[in-house]
């Protein structure tokens, strides 16, 4: 009818995820932890203007998202896995040690 797209039907059977869950190849888990790791950038950069003043972060957003990339990838190394950990780090270290050799 004129292209409307109506409500499913009661006589079909609604899509069920088996319990085991869904199993996902290898290209969906590659995009979604780059959505994950996105998603954190966002959260950091968020902190971190708010809370961390002294950080001089360039001006273009995509130079500050390259620059916490950066910083977050390192910061994997040393065991440092998410947002919440990576506010405290930016908050227990001044700018000029953290943001040293990174640009």
């Amino acid at each position: 009818m004129n292209g409307e797209k109506h409500p499913q039907s009661a006589a079909e059977p609604p899509v069920a995820i088996p319990s085991n869950g869904y199993l996902l190849n290898e290209t969906q888990v590659s995009r979604l932890q780059a959505c994950d790791k996105r998603r954190d950038l966002r959260t950091l950069l968020h902190f971190v203007e708010e809370y961390c003043p002294e950080w001089r972060l360039p001006v273009e957003q995509l130079e500050r998202y390259d620059l916490l990339a950066a910083l977050t990838q390192s910061a994997r190394g040393y065991g440092f896995t998410n947002p919440r950990q990576w506010g405290c780090c930016a908050r227990s270290f001044p700018a000029s040690v953290v943001l040293a050799g990174q640009h």
